[in-house]
């Protein structure tokens, strides 16, 4: 970009070189080139610097690595960021794509760090370090931090199938860590028995219930979501990642127990995982991964939001955000035999295949239920990202 700029400038001298004088034109040509060799980062601390005048009354500034890109799947590291903006801290998110560059504020008080920024950050001091990824073992090394957060978010299983080549990293992050979070039980328990619970506090998953607050409504806008509305059936939907831990087998067991109700599904496809034989049924509905400014409407046209996740120790260790983005609009609940699910009793935990087309069925009767999905709405409200960072808070 700076040899763009110098270039532009040069050829602006050339064609003014009636008005500017020679001596001037050649001190200005000899500045422009000296800024041109000016190293990158010498560069962005610059602009780093310019960032951080413009938000003098902030509280800290909390600095988190390249592990997802700000706008892929909006969820925990996104959503604690914003509520570590709105308390008055500036946040650095790094994406973790190459082609993001340099710096951009896309919500007050949080900034996006393109790759080419990352060696920047070591120019500010006093920061917290926010990591929630194991691999980033030696990235809070390079920086001045005053605090180390280690969000221990998953089972290490989620980034490493055997989970062996992040253990050690993971155990040398427990022993530098200020402050642990932890999002289930099950990943509490097992800091417990290794001894490392000092400094560990248990942070489940979250909703920013306003969000997902909304009344259904017809938008034109949304026209692949109002085709299925108009059939006039029942509509079970399911909003988020199809990874290793979705369960094909079920679903297709409720396809085709259930051929009268429509069959929703929202969100990425992470890999290869993706069965494409599932949308071979007439009654399936996949509409993509939707953005998160977007998604409380078409959670609002489910009748009924489900969980089907496999039981294995990935999902025996998750807290499922989406429990409570489908309570904040109102959904009633259908999951597999999940712990953290197990733990609100609103919710229709099933152990097995006809138990969960049943517990479908009994959703539809509750969702006409306005005193049940008031108790489904009460209980999100009691679960926001809000209250999360309040408990967070108090160990800053």
């Amino acid at each position: 970009m700076i040899n763009d700029i110098g270039d532009l400038l040069t050829n602006l001298l050339f064609a003014t070189k009636k008005i500017i004088p020679v001596a001037i034109k050649q001190s200005i040509k000899d500045t422009i080139y000296a800024l041109i060799s000016i190293p990158k980062t010498k560069i962005y601390v610059f602009r780093l610097n310019k960032i951080i005048s413009d938000h003098k009354k902030v509280k800290g500034y909390i600095i988190y690595p390249p592990t997802l890109d700000w706008d892929y799947m909006f969820q925990r590291p996104q959503q604690l960021a914003r509520q570590f903006a709105k308390n008055g801290y500036l946040f650095f998110f790094c994406n973790k794509s190459y082609k993001s560059r340099g710096f951009k504020e896309v919500e007050p008080n949080i900034v996006t760090c393109g790759a080419d920024t990352r060696k920047s950050l070591s120019a500010i001091n006093d920061v917290i370090v926010y990591i929630s990824w194991a691999g980033h073992i030696n990235f809070f090394r390079k920086l001045k931090y005053t605090k180390l957060i280690y969000d221990y978010l998953d089972s290490l299983k989620v980034a490493d199938s055997k989970g062996k080549g992040l253990f050690k990293k993971h155990i040398r992050l427990v022993a530098n860590a200020d402050l642990v979070l932890v999002t289930s039980d099950i990943l509490h328990k097992k800091l417990l028995l290794e001894g490392r619970i000092k400094k560990t506090i248990l942070v489940p998953n979250a909703c920013d219930f306003k969000h997902f607050n909304i009344k259904k409504t017809i938008n034109k806008n949304f026209e692949d979501i109002n085709l299925i509305v108009n059939k006039n059936k029942p509509i079970i939907g399911y909003s988020g990642a199809f990874a290793e831990w979705f369960d094909y087998s079920l679903i297709k067991y409720c396809i085709k127990k259930r051929p009268n109700y429509e069959f929703v599904l929202l969100g990425a496809t992470i890999g290869s995982s993706f069965h494409r034989s599932i949308l071979d049924f007439p009654n399936v509905n996949y509409l993509g991964e939707k953005r998160y400014k977007v998604l409380p409407y078409y959670i609002s046209c489910f009748d009924v939001a489900i969980l089907p996740f496999k039981i294995n120790d990935i999902t025996r260790s998750t807290s499922p955000v989406k429990i409570f983005e489908y309570m904040a609009s109102g959904k009633p609940v259908i999951s597999t035999n999940l712990p953290e699910c197990k733990k609100y009793k609103i919710i229709l935990v099933s152990r097995g295949k006809k138990d969960f087309v049943n517990n479908i069925d009994r959703g539809l009767g509750l969702s006409r239920n306005k005193n049940y999905i008031l108790k489904t709405q009460m209980l999100a409200k009691r679960n926001t990202w809000d209250k999360r960072f309040n408990l967070i808070s108090k160990y800053l």
